[in-house]
């Protein structure tokens, strides 16, 4: 059976991008630079998530 996924491009605006770096930092103040680069590469991993009907929950 041949693959029928489909790729949605995401593409975030500056407000957006400022929101990231806004809760990378948060995290990295009160939590640790650890957990704030794993919150974020979690973020970014889910944003590309190609499948329309799946629900990354």
């Amino acid at each position: 059976m041949a693959d029928q996924s489909t790729r949605n491009e995401v593409l975030l605006t500056r407000g957006a991008e400022q929101d990231l770096e806004s809760i990378h930092d948060y995290i990295a103040e009160f939590d640790s630079p650890a957990s704030a680069e794993h919150v974020l590469g979690e973020l970014k991993r889910r944003l590309r998530v190609h499948d329309p009907t799946h629900y990354a929950g």
